[in-house]
């Protein structure tokens, strides 16, 4: 008896060594099982992180893009400019002396299309005269040019 008793508190020694032992292993294994949720959790931020990144790196090429294009128009029109300013040069054979005298250049139909204007100018100045000369009628007490011309 004094054998299995001997035997059942090896059995009890080795149960408790066994139940110790598998306590160990759960608190590593609850370790590795929060150091994983850490990680994964770390995994996840990074991919966040990760996918805003990317956003904001479409989001400057596009800027890049317009900027370069927008660019692309300022030289194009300033080409252009350049271009029309030679032309302009080019075109412009007056004295420097006129063309700093005169800033656009005549027009030759507006000086002998005048025809109407001189009319108009001639004929106020009839009046005028007229006008002048009856009020120095009157001044000098002859009377009315009107009413001598009808005598």
């Amino acid at each position: 008896m004094e054998a299995m008793r001997q035997e059942i508190d090896s059995l009890h020694a080795s149960l408790a060594n066994r139940h110790r032992e598998l306590e160990a292993a759960e608190e590593v294994r609850q370790m590795l099982e929060d150091a994983l949720e850490d990680a994964n959790t770390k995994i996840d931020d990074l991919h966040r992180k990760l996918e805003k990144l990317g956003v904001d790196a479409d989001e400057a090429e596009y800027r890049r893009e317009e900027a370069e294009q927008a660019r692309r128009q300022v030289q194009e029109a300033l080409y252009r400019f350049k271009q029309e300013v030679e032309q302009a040069k080019a075109a412009d054979m007056r004295d420097e002396r006129l063309a700093s005298a005169m800033r656009r250049p005549l027009d030759i139909d507006k000086v002998t299309s005048n025809t109407g204007t001189v009319v108009w100018g001639v004929l106020i100045g009839l009046v005028v005269g007229f006008i002048g000369l009856e009020a120095l009628s009157i001044i000098q007490g002859k009377g009315e040019l009107v009413s001598l011309l009808l005598n």
